[in-house]
């Protein structure tokens, strides 16, 4: 029962981090590298202690975390994404792996979809700007996309969470 419990800790320290990134983000827009490193490798100790996981589940979570970070890679050459970004983005695309990665990517770019709308809205309130004075001021607009990538992060760690809760009666 204690390795149950082990299990929760973990996902609970993942969604701790996440909350950090989150903040350092909104505050800074610098996501720290040792919070992703932190993430990534706890993810270990959570794939080999979980109900029902395997070497495999632990690979493929792995795996997705590469492909991920080759993309944000592509996507941080090309200004798209910040390279904070594309590190937590890996980070979490580990605990993703193929089950929840389409979840976590659509949540994040949902969320991140809403923020950039309330920022849309906060910039005539803060400035009255018109035509293109607006667009180049909305294209200088900076997103924490921290904070979209962890609410990502936060549903696959609800997801992994099930299992666990299930076998303690809690769910």
């Amino acid at each position: 029962m204690w390795i149950l419990y082990f299990n929760v800790a973990c996902v609970l320290v993942f969604w701790g981090l996440l909350a950090a990134a989150s903040v350092n983000d909104v505050r800074r827009y610098r996501i720290p590298n040792w919070i992703s490193v932190a993430i990534a490798g706890l993810y270990l100790p959570f794939a080999l202690s979980g109900p029902g996981s395997t070497a495999a589940m632990l690979l493929q979570g792995y795996g997705v975390g590469l492909a991920v970070m080759a993309v944000g890679f592509l996507m941080f050459m090309g200004r798209i994404m910040g390279g904070g970004d594309a590190k937590l983005l890996s980070a979490a695309g580990i605990w993703a792996g193929t089950a929840y990665l389409l979840d976590v990517l659509l949540i994040m770019a949902a969320t991140g979809g809403l923020m950039a709308l309330a920022a849309l809205a906060w910039l005539p309130m803060r400035k009255r700007l018109r035509g293109k004075a607006f667009l180049d001021k909305v294209r200088k607009t900076k997103l924490p996309y921290g904070v979209a990538i962890s609410a990502g992060g936060f549903w696959a760690g609800w997801q992994h969470l099930q299992p666990a809760l299930g076998m303690m009666g809690l769910k």
